[in-house]
């Protein structure tokens, strides 16, 4: 959005307004705050002040002229909390809202006992002997209180009624009786002074005083603004506006001859004098110009289309190089352990065939009687026929294992281009048959789901020449998302179809499931290196990448798919019938 400059002038003169009332503000808050504490506090201290006064008078005039006439304690004229709360309560009564109370946490009055807020606020002070004074504002029945906390510590005169119970005078303990209020000792914090102030009259006033501050500042803003305005107009604007017009007439006719007529000998017209100058040099400069557009846009054409071509060429070579080096790698981090895993398994095999050996000469030079009972019973228990068939089993599904991430690495290889697989005649039905056996564990029945049905109509095909490593790893590629497509089935039997045929001079090999499809954007790009819709940690985006490219590149063949969400996918791999070198 376009601003004129009046517009902006006015707005820059607004916020040097806003920016000084905003400090004006800040610092009428910090005034307005430091007075209301200081009225707060003064109201508190008004309290604290009569509170204390009327102890001290207690304490130092009423109680001796007491003691003087009787030997009896007047608890309504020698005890000080007693005559400050009912000095306050009287006063209470006259302004409600303020309070003065010296609650203690074992007091003989049970009035005298502190709420759960003053029980954490003597706490305090008991931690904390060094602190003089604890204010704050709280929340009580809606309303904001102001309250300042003074700790009382027990004197030696305190002792007299709240020492030991039999020392304390006779009224003050068939008044209070003598279980609470007693054995304090002289130094110990044992209540506080607390003075409740209400805030809602003060934070009324300040409010109005902020508005009423607000309510000038915004009239003298408003009548700024229109000063500046007018001054700005009569100054400035309509003579920058009429320079605007000649400008904009300017670009419509760039070879108008119009001219600013202003004579004044300030900026703006020294602005519209050079404004003439151009004007005269542009026209010039403007037909200089069609002329040189003309002859170098051809030109700027043609290098812009050589340059996309250069860019999205390297672009590819660069994704496929990075892409390359990243797949050889993990291609060379596989190879090795599975190479000493297959390279041992010979040795295993030999090693298993001498402890055999050896246990069968064991069992033929010693009879049964030679033999103690505990090493009868180890070999009854020991089936070794079943061992000796199992071990073997077992090495061999070993050897398919470490023969299978071979070719896995292999594949690999080839995808990076890092080396050619030999080319061989083969018949493409052993691949299939051997790659349904590597995904046997997950074709048979499991845990969560029942088998998944495989079914082979294996039409006839040539033997052809192809890499034969490199078409398994796809036809397990593409079996095992399949596999995938069908595991998340419950209400059908899951099921894999795999047809082969001769069509024209091409191999086909079309896999069918009936899982859960994909929708049409997915399946334009699922042969797209690391594109995925598996979740994060179950799928790479290379399976069918690779695939595509064994298929494509490496056998000159093609590779597609055709799905229908919920009802399920067939991909189809056509190859070249030829027995010569691809």
């Amino acid at each position: 959005m376009q601003f004129s400059i009046r517009t902006k002038f006015i707005a820059a003169v607004l916020v040097c307004v806003a920016i000084i009332a905003l400090a004006g503000m800040q610092q009428l808050n910090r005034l307005t705050k430091q007075a209301f504490e200081r009225e707060i506090h003064n109201r508190t201290e008004i309290v604290a002040a009569f509170g204390e006064a009327t102890q001290t008078y207690v304490n130092q005039t009423l109680r001796p002229a007491t003691q003087e006439r009787t030997d009896d304690f007047i608890l309504e004229a020698m005890s000080a909390p007693y005559a400050t709360r009912r000095l306050f309560e009287i006063f209470n009564d006259a302004i409600p809202d303020y309070r003065y109370r010296q609650p203690t946490l074992n007091p003989l009055n049970p009035v005298d006992l502190a709420d759960a807020f003053e029980a954490g606020i003597i706490q305090r002070l008991k931690i904390a002997p060094s602190l003089s004074e604890i204010s704050g504002y709280r929340q009580k029945e809606g309303a904001e209180q102001f309250y300042v906390a003074k700790p009382i510590v027990v004197t030696a005169a305190c002792l007299q009624c709240h020492g030991r119970p039999s020392d304390a005078p006779e009224a003050i303990r068939d008044y209070y009786g003598t279980s609470s209020g007693y054995h304090w000792r002289v130094g110990e914090v044992i209540s506080a002074l607390m003075i409740y102030v209400p805030t809602s009259d003060l934070r009324a006033t300040q409010l109005v005083f902020k508005r009423a501050i607000l309510g000038t500042l915004g009239l003298l803003c408003l009548s700024l603004v229109g000063v500046v305005s007018g001054l700005f107009e009569g100054l400035l604007n309509r003579r920058i506006v009429k320079i605007g017009r000649a400008l904009q007439q300017r670009a419509l006719v760039p070879n108008s001859t119009v001219r600013i007529k202003d004579t004044a000998r300030d900026e703006v017209g020294m602005l519209a004098k050079e404004f003439n100058d151009m004007a005269d040099t542009l026209a010039q400069s403007y037909r200089e110009l069609e002329d040189r557009v003309k002859d170098r846009t051809q030109a700027l054409t043609d290098t812009v289309e050589t340059l996309k071509s250069t860019q999205a060429q390297l672009v590819h070579a660069e994704k496929m190089s990075g892409l390359g080096k990243m797949v050889g790698g993990i291609a060379h981090e596989i190879n090795n352990p599975a190479n000493f895993i297959h390279g041992n398994l010979t040795y295993l095999k030999e090693y298993n065939q001498s402890l055999i050996e050896l246990i069968t000469r064991f069992q033929q030079e010693f009879s049964e009687t030679q033999r103690s009972a505990s090493l009868t019973e180890k070999l009854e228990e020991t089936d070794l026929d079943f061992i000796e068939k199992d071990f073997y089993k077992i090495i061999q599904s070993m050897e398919v294992g470490t023969m299978r991430i071979r070719s896995v690495v292999t594949s690999l290889r080839n995808f990076s281009r890092l080396d050619e697989s030999e080319q061989k005649v083969v018949d493409l039905h052993e691949g299939l048959t051997s790659t349904l056996l590597m995904l046997q564990h997950r074709l048979s029945a499991g845990q969560s789901q029942g088998a998944i049905q495989v079914v082979e109509n294996y039409g006839t095909l040539p033997s052809i020449s192809c890499f034969p490593g490199q078409l398994n790893q796809a036809f397990f590629h593409i079996l095992n998302n399949a596999i995938d497509a069908v595991e998340p089935l419950k209400h059908r039997q899951p099921r894999i179809v795999i047809t082969t045929d001769k069509v024209a001079s091409n191999c086909r090999v079309r896999i069918t499931d009936n899982g859960i499809g994909m929708a049409e954007g997915d399946r334009r790009s699922m042969f797209d290196p690391f594109f995925t819709t598996k979740p994060i940690g179950k799928g790479t985006g290379l399976s069918l990448a690779i695939s595509h490219q064994i298929v494509v590149e490496a056998h000159s063949g093609e590779l597609y798919c055709e799905s229908v969400v919920g009802e399920g996918s067939t991909v189809t791999i056509e190859i070249p019938c030829t027995t010569s070198s691809i």
